[in-house]
């Protein structure tokens, strides 16, 4: 059995022309338009980043059905054919994370079956990944959802502002994903610190399971 990353599984399976956009440490967002985009800083070189829509990933746009999925009909089951912006898959500390991410420009409303469906794509290939043995980590990797709202414009200097209030994290309430993340008004985010804020939710978790337990 082979003990490979999911980073590099995924890098060896996604097509080129699905990657994001790669500057320097930076996996960059476009919207269909390329007037705004959102800016992911990275860990090094431990993550991947892609797109099932194509205009948001580098193979840029050929695909006129309108579907993540080129195999599928022009008129298939309703939702099915949903899919987020982008997936980044990354490793930090021995530790792996997969974000589904929805970009939105106004407050959003119905943003879930898009990230739902990611979900399962990506457990879909986590599954073939360990049935044919490229894969062999007991422990499923953390899912986390982030949904991104009203970036800026203008891309802001830095990467963020370094305060955890950037960042609306929690369990997820329906129990599909691990962790719930909301950013707004930021056009750059470094996956560094939305895994810091993951941590710091989980060890408060933690704690709160082990308040609650009782005493003998």
């Amino acid at each position: 059995m082979q003990n490979n990353s999911l980073v590099s599984l995924f890098t060896k399976t996604i097509h080129k022309d699905f990657q994001l956009y790669r500057k320097d440490r930076y996996w960059i967002l476009k919207d269909k338009y390329n007037k705004e985009s959102l800016n992911f800083r990275s860990i090094d070189k431990d993550s991947f980043a892609f797109s099932l829509d194509k205009d948001n990933s580098q193979g840029g746009k050929d695909n006129s059905q309108g579907s993540p999925f080129g195999f599928f009909s022009d008129n298939p089951p309703a939702n099915i054919n949903k899919i987020c912006d982008a997936i980044i898959v990354m490793e930090y500390k021995q530790k792996e994370l997969i974000v589904a991410i929805e970009k939105k420009s106004t407050n959003p409303k119905e943003y879930t079956k898009q990230l739902k469906n990611a979900k399962y794509f990506c457990d879909w290939l986590i599954n073939l990944f360990k049935e044919y043995n490229h894969y062999e980590k007991s422990q499923s990797p953390t899912f986390c959802k982030l949904l991104c709202w009203e970036s800026r414009k203008i891309p802001s200097k830095g990467t963020t502002s370094h305060d955890d209030k950037d960042y609306e994290c929690c369990k997820s309430d329906d129990n599909f994903f691990d962790f719930s993340c909301k950013v707004q008004n930021k056009s750059v985010i470094s996956l560094l610190e939305l895994i810091q804020v993951i941590k710091k939710n989980e060890k408060k978790r933690i704690r709160q399971k082990h308040s609650r337990e009782p005493t003998t």
